[in-house]
This record gives structure tokens, C-alpha cells and sequence, in this order.
């Protein structure tokens, strides 16, 4: 049997999947122990905090604060080298013209995609999507919003998704690190409303990341993509009617641009280094065993988000 030596900026497929999976632990430990506070408090008891924005903002910063914790495990503990391992390289320019046909492909045609999921969800068993307790008002939670939903997901979510579980996934196959890093992202939110759209989103985000080997245009993508949704929410509120022509339009014309952000993304060549790591790591971890290690290794943070996942079903059913 070989022995196994990786770089400490390298991630095995064993590795990458661990770190999702140590992830959401230390996520439901926050979550219980926030509960926990506020039911001793009395806080729970009492309605208008419950539905107020300060406890919708201590929500928010569950996942980021879980993910600091996994970063400094992986720094410290198991020596890595987390600036090199997440990617945080230069990329051509090209990128961020590809990034902006992405992105206004997933804003305008995926979400339009993603409603007629929602649609076929509310059929099929009376899902009712809630409505997220943003503000719509205030220059000051205006400002807010964007540091806690914009900023630190874009941040700590893409180290981690795009970053530590990538570089455990990525040597094995661009189909794959896209797919599974795009599954375990829809997963690692839990919302039946959004399956769809985080699942497809979040592989994009994946592929951008290997094709340009690096983690910033997905990190900007990121972004941008919840900064759309907060100046949506001020400028119109939670509930938009769109006319259904006009919807029509936009999801035409939005499928369009993302066909065509794809379709630069899968013909741009990723970086020469890569390549050359790569042909390197399989000869010395076999890609089968790799893959079945990364997927063994996830699925045990796949399984509980799976069953948060159904719980929120269960919770919005009629």
C-alpha cells in the first residue's frame, strides 16, 4: 500500500468531506445552544423578539460563527494551510465578465425556474414558502443586512464550500466536485423553497472556482447574488407581482445569459499548476477510493441537514 503525503494545502476527498460534515455539527451545537440561552432567558416565550429582526440577525450568524470554528480546527489542529488550500489566488480577468453573465442568468432566469419548483411543491403537498424576516426599511439595517447576509456568507460559506470541501473533491473530477459540492451547499441551508436554485447555484459556484482556480469570482458571485435579494427587499418589499409576460421574458432572456456564462465557463482551460497537482495527488490516492471517501465522510452532515431539511417541509405544509 502506498503511503499517503499530501502538501499541507492539499485536501483529501476523506478530509474534504469531514470538514462538511464537522461543519454542521458544531452548526446544530450553536443552534442548540442558542435555544437553549433563550428559552432560560425567557426569550422564547416572548413573540415580538421571536418575530423581531434581532433574533432573525442572531440566526444569520449561526452558519458563519460554525464555520470560523471549522477553519481554525483545520488551521490548528490539523495544520493546514488554509489561505493556499481555499484558493484565495489570482484569476484572469475573464472571469468576472463570465461571472456577470452568471449571475444575471441565475437572478433573472434560475429564480424564475425556481418558482415553478416552489409551484410544484405547493401542489404536491401544500408547501407554503415563508417569507424571510428581512427589513425593507433603514439606511442603518440597510447596512446591517449586507454585513450579515451578504458580506460573511460570501466569506466564511465560499471558504468553506468553495474552498476546504472543494479542494477535497476538486482533483476527482470537475462533474463531480460541481454536483456533490453543489448538493451538500442546497443541504447545508435547508430550505425546501430554495432546493433548486442553491443546488444549481452552488454548483456553478463550484465550477467557477476550479475553471479559474480561484475562489474570489465565486466569493464576488456570492455576493452579489444576496446583495440582489436585500436591495430587492428595500426597493419593493417581500411580495413582487411580476406580470406574467414580463416573468416570461426576464426567465427567457435570463436562461439565455446563463447558457452563455456556461458555456465560456466550460471552455476556459483551468490553471497549468492545477492540472500538473492533480496528475501528481492520483498517483498517490486512487480516484474510486478518494470519491468514496469524500462521500462517506460527508454524508453523515448530509444526513442531519436531510432531516432539518424535512422538518422545515413538514413545518410550512397546510
Amino acid at each position: 500500500m502506498k503511503e499517503k503525503k499530501y502538501e499541507n494545502y492539499l485536501i483529501s476527498g476523506l478530509d474534504g468531506g469531514s470538514f462538511f460534515s464537522a461543519a454542521i455539527l458544531v452548526n446544530l451545537l450553536f443552534m442548540l445552544l442558542v435555544s437553549l440561552i433563550l428559552t432560560l432567558c425567557g426569550a422564547t416565550a416572548d413573540e415580538k423578539f421571536m418575530s423581531g429582526y434581532g433574533y432573525a440577525y442572531m440566526c444569520y450568524l449561526i452558519s458563519p460563527a460554525s464555520i470560523l470554528v471549522t477553519l481554525v480546527y483545520a488551521k490548528i489542529k490539523c495544520k493546514l494551510n488554509v489561505r493556499a488550500a481555499c484558493g484565495f489566488n489570482s484569476f484572469d480577468k475573464k472571469f468576472l465578465l463570465i461571472t456577470a453573465f452568471l449571475f444575471g442568468g441565475c437572478v433573472l432566469g434560475l429564480s424564475g425556474v425556481n418558482e415553478l419548483f416552489v409551484g410544484a411543491l405547493d401542489r404536491l403537498v401544500g408547501y407554503e414558502a415563508p417569507t424571510p424576516n428581512i427589513p425593507d426599511s433603514g439606511a442603518g439595517y440597510f447596512l446591517l443586512s449586507t454585513l450579515v447576509i451578504c458580506v460573511l456568507p460570501a466569506i466564511f460559506e465560499e471558504t468553506l464550500f468553495r474552498g476546504l470541501i472543494l479542494n477535497g473533491a476538486k482533483r476527482l473530477g470537475d462533474a463531480f466536485a460541481a454536483l456533490t459540492t453543489g448538493l451538500l451547499f442546497c443541504l447545508f441551508h435547508r430550505s425546501p423553497n430554495q432546493t433548486l436554485y442553491q443546488f444549481i447555484l452552488g454548483a456553478i459556484f463550484g465550477l467557477l472556482s476550479v475553471r479559474s482556480g480561484s475562489i474570489l469570482p465565486s466569493m464576488i458571485f456570492h455576493f452579489l447574488n444576496n446583495f440582489y435579494i436585500i436591495v430587492c427587499y428595500y426597493a419593493w418589499g417581500a411580495n413582487v407581482e411580476i406580470p406574467v409576460a414580463v416573468n416570461a421574458v426576464m426567465i427567457v432572456a435570463g436562461l439565455a445569459m446563463l447558457a452563455a456564462g456556461l458555456y465560456l465557463l466550460i471552455k476556459s482551460k483551468k490553471p497549468q499548476k492545477e492540472e500538473e497537482i492533480k496528475t501528481k495527488y492520483l498517483e498517490i490516492a486512487g480516484l474510486k477510493q478518494e470519491r468514496a471517501a469524500f462521500m462517506i465522510s460527508s454524508a453523515v452532515g448530509g444526513v442531519v441537514c436531510l432531516i432539518l431539511w424535512i422538518s422545515e417541509l413538514v413545518t410550512y405544509v397546510s
